[in-house]
Parts: structure tokens; C-alpha cells; sequence
């Protein structure tokens, strides 16, 4: 017989007065009550009140079906502390390995990369190679060793996709886009397209909409990180949005958003729709829970503000995105919020702090993508203190580093314009001219990469230093010869 004590303090009370064989004799009483209700359809069958009452009766091979799928629950529902929890009270070999896919994705959105990442790598050794829960631990361990720096392991892991022949299913486009897009931040921009040519060589199944949408995200990072162009970045990640919103996974539909926004306010000139996008997201972050959107969010809202002039404004969602970013394990955003802090203090004229800021973040960078972009802000404050040699050694430094990759992400127009200042400052006039020729002829080709006339006219003139660039150009060399 099951007696139910609803005064809590006389239950704690009698909870605590009895032995610990006892407790475990009730809880595992308790236990095989609660599964016979679910069988007779008396009560709803709760996987988590079963696990709680397993594992206390030291039953953890039982408790580990049950854990899993109150970890599985809590995960859809929000619940990432709990779905992180519940996972790593799964003990049973059978069902760990699941169990740690679990545990990956829910610490992967708290921020806890490195954690994710030995979640998903375990999981991976325990699970089929090629499987479908092996290829969702892929996806987690792609992503977590990106955002933790290990570019070495990221390469292994692109490697044992390559070496399978594609099928097209969801799981496996998901891991390959997983996959590309981190090494796309990484610098591995050869490896990325290798990854993505080979599951573009495999059919999609009818059912791999979602995963395609993740694809698409990928996609639209190379066309940022290979091709200089935001238009890409902001339209994929716009429509993967809206696709993941439709199949309901409105975690990754924010992340997506909040990289379309960046493209749109800060790269495409369009502050007043990024504005208002972000705002929503950041809300939406803050009630939902979701610290790595927030930070990332927030860090574009200032970015966004530093980029139409607004660097007061932008100070404290810096701030807070610093201070989240501090303890998330994510490094290239880590490296990104330092760095922009040094381009805030530059902006709000606070020039030795910007000095600091940036010098240090160099010091720490550990992201080849977004070294040649700081590189470049400093040789500008640099210059402004009168610094030429060092403001042209740095300048260099970045157009070397832009070079050897092909392309940046960020700053690229910066870097081009920073070089040109900088030989002029050194007051070789026709070096200067030829660098600010080639400034603007990779402006203009950029430019023509974007589609939309009104993105174009808006990347051109409501982007400061595209704008500085073709003003300077125009003053210094005249028009643009026609081709």
C-alpha cells in the first residue's frame, strides 16, 4: 500500500528519521508503483519522478531508460539544466552514449563548450560509427571543438566524414554543416568546402528540411567568410530562420537570426532594421534562457551601435556580452567581444584604452579569422598617435594575414583602407595611391557580389569605411575607370 503525506514537514520529518536500507526499500517501492499506474493508465507515466526514485534506491541501470528520457523531455522543453542533469545521471552502457548527445547539446547552448565537447567525443566512442546517434555526437563535438579552439581535432573529425560515402540523411547533413560552418570560422576555408562538396554529392532525403536549413547557415558563412559578401550571410541565415521556425526548433532559429541581423546592421549598413531585429532576440533570449544567443545578440546590438555612431549607447550591452562571454568557453567569440572592446573605446575616443584593449587581444587571439581585423584597427589608432612605423608594420601584418587566407570575414575593407593610410602616412605617395586603387576596386567587386540594389547603395554609403574609401578614392584618383 502507497500512502501519500501531504503535510511537507511531517514528511521530511518521517523522511528523515528512517534508515538508509529503508529509504531504498521505499523509493524502490515507490519506483514500481509509479510504472504499474502508467500501465494501468491510472496517472501519467513520468519518466523523471521514476528515475529520482531509482537512483535513490541505488538502482542506476534501471534509472537509466527512464533518465533518459526525462532528459530527452526536459531538453525540448527548455529545460537545458535539467536535460544536462538528467543525462549525466544515465549510467546503463546501453543508453550512455545517447544519453551524452544529450548532455553535449544541452551544455553546448549553456555555454559549456569544453564540457560539451568531452560529452560528445565520449559519446562518439561508445556509439556505431556512421550511425545516427554517432552522427548527432558529430554535430556536438564539430561545434563544441570549434568554439573551444581545437582546430586539430575539428580536421579529424571533417575527416572521418570524408571518408564515408554520403546518404543524404538528415542526421548527417546536420553533423556536415555542423562541421563546415566551424571550420569556416576556424580558417579552414578548403577543408569546409571539401566537407560541404561531399554532402552535396549525397540526395536529401524528403524529411532533411531542417538539416538543410543548418546547411544553409553553413552556406551562408562561407559566402560571408570566402566571398566577402553579407548580402549571403544575411539572406541564408534570414531563410534558415524561417525554416527552422517552421519546424519548431526556435533555439537555432534565434541563433540564425541574430547572425543575419549582424550582416544586415553592421556589414550592410541597414542600423535601424538590425536594431529593431536584435531587440526582439534579446528579449526573446533573456526569456527563454539562452545565454549563448544573448551574448551573441548583444554583441552584434553594439556592434551595430559602434558601426552608426552610437558608441554610448553601445557600452552596456558590451558589457554584459563581455561578462556572459567571460565564462562560455566559446573562444573565437571570446576573442571577438575583447577586440571589440578596443574598437569601442577607439569609437568613444578613449584612444590608450583602445591601445590596450586591442594590443592585448592580439596578444590572445586565437582566431586567424578575426587576427587581421584587430591588426588593422590598431594600426589606425597607431597612426592617430603618430606611430607610423609601428602603425605601418601592423598594417602589413593585416594585409598579410587577409592575404594568406584569401579572404576575412570582418574588417576586410578596413584593412585595405588602414594599408593605404598607412603608406601614405609614411609618405610613400605612390605606393598609397596604388593601395587605395586597390581598395576600391575590391569594394566595387564586392559590392557587385550583392544582388539587392538597395543592400548595395546601403553597403556603400551607410557603411563608414566603405564610405570613407570610395570619398577617398574619388578625391585622390577621380572616378573609377570603367572596365
Amino acid at each position: 500500500m502507497i500512502y501519500e503525506v501531504v503535510d511537507a514537514d511531517l514528511r521530511d520529518a518521517a523522511y528523515e528519521s528512517l534508515p538508509p536500507h529503508a529509504l531504498r526499500v521505499l523509493h524502490a517501492h515507490a519506483a514500481e508503483h509509479a510504472i504499474r499506474e502508467a500501465e494501468k493508465g491510472v496517472r501519467a507515466y513520468d519518466p523523471g519522478v521514476v528515475a529520482h526514485h531509482l537512483i535513490a534506491a541505488e538502482d542506476r541501470e534501471r534509472a537509466s531508460e527512464p533518465a533518459l528520457t526525462a532528459a530527452e523531455r526536459a531538453f525540448a522543453a527548455g529545460d537545458l539544466r535539467g536535460a544536462s542533469r538528467w543525462a549525466s545521471a544515465v549510467t546503463a552502457a546501453s543508453v550512455r552514449g545517447r544519453a551524452l548527445v544529450v548532455e553535449a547539446r544541452a551544455r553546448a547552448w549553456l555555454g559549456e563548450h569544453a564540457r560539451a565537447e568531452e560529452a560528445a567525443c565520449d559519446a562518439m566512442d561508445r556509439l556505431d560509427p556512421g550511425g545516427e546517434a554517432w552522427l548527432a555526437a558529430h554535430a556536438e563535438a564539430s561545434a563544441a571543438s570549434g568554439r573551444s579552439g581545437d582546430l586539430e581535432r575539428l580536421l579529424t573529425l571533417s575527416g572521418s566524414l570524408l571518408v564515408r560515402a554520403p546518404t543524404g540523411s538528415p542526421l548527417e547533413i546536420f553533423a556536415a554543416a555542423r562541421c563546415a560552418g566551424q571550420l569556416l570560422v576556424s580558417g579552414a576555408y578548403a577543408r569546409a568546402d571539401e566537407v560541404l562538396a561531399w554532402i552535396a554529392r549525397g540526395a536529401p532525403h524528403p524529411n532533411a528540411g531542417h538539416a538543410c536549413a543548418h546547411l544553409e547557415v553553413a552556406r551562408a558563412w562561407r559566402g560571408l567568410h570566402v566571398e566577402a559578401n553579407p548580402e549571403a550571410m544575411f539572406v541564408g541565415c534570414a531563410r534558415a530562420a524561417d525554416t527552422l521556425e517552421r519546424g519548431f526548433d526556435v533555439r537555432a532559429a534565434l541563433r540564425a537570426r541574430a547572425d543575419a541581423a549582424y550582416a544586415l546592421g553592421p556589414d550592410l549598413g541597414k542600423h535601424d532594421d538590425a536594431e529593431r531585429m536584435l531587440l526582439t532576440l534579446i528579449a526573446e533570449a533573456r526569456r527563454r534562457d539562452l545565454p549563448v544567443t544573448l551574448a551573441t545578440a548583444l554583441l552584434a546590438f553594439a556592434a551595430n551601435l559602434v558601426a552608426r555612431g552610437e558608441g554610448a549607447r553601445a557600452t552596456s550591452p558590451a558589457d554584459e556580452a563581455l561578462r556572459m562571454l567571460d565564462v562560455q568557453e566559446d573562444l573565437h567569440m571570446r576573442t571577438a567581444a575583447r577586440g571589440f572592446r578596443g574598437i569601442l573605446d577607439h569609437a568613444m575616443g578613449r584612444v590608450d584604452e583602445a591601445d590596450r584593449a586591442l594590443a592585448g587581444a592580439i596578444e590572445r587571439c586565437g582566431s586567424k579569422t578575426l587576427l587581421p581585423y584587430f591588426l588593422a584597427v590598431l594600426a589606425r589608432i597607431r597612426l592617430d598617435q603618430g606611430r607610423v612605423p609601428e602603425g605601418l608594420a601592423l598594417a602589413e601584418r593585416a594585409f598579410e594575414g587577409r592575404r594568406a587566407l584569401g579572404e576575412v570575414p570582418h574588417g576586410t575593407a578596413i584593412i585595405s583602407l588602414v594599408v593605404a593610410q598607412a603608406k601614405n602616412a609614411s609618405g610613400d605617395r605612390r605606393a598609397f595611391l596604388g593601395a587605395l586603387d586597390d581598395a576600391r576596386r575590391r569594394l566595387i567587386a564586392r559590392a557587385r557580389r550583392i544582388e539587392s540594389a538597395d543592400l548595395r547603395a546601403s553597403f556603400l554609403s551607410n557603411v563608414a569605411v566603405n564610405r570613407t574609401t570610395m570619398e577617398l578614392a574619388y578625391q585622390c584618383l577621380g572616378p573609377m575607370p570603367s572596365a
